[in-house]
């Protein structure tokens, strides 16, 4: 989760959609990377907490 955050995390508040050398797309998509992130997170703490 941390590495996450700290590589695929905008200092905006959004996620990456993908970060690959040579290809990556750091447009906000809603549906492609910050809603299965935001998915993925809460599922996270709801395990840990």
């Amino acid at each position: 989760m941390q590495w996450t955050i700290e590589h695929m995390q905008d200092d905006k508040g959004y996620f990456y959609y993908q970060l690959k050398k040579g290809i990556s797309s750091k447009i906000s998509y809603m549906r492609w990377s910050n809603a299965f992130m935001f998915n993925a997170m809460s599922n996270y703490l709801k395990e840990v907490s």
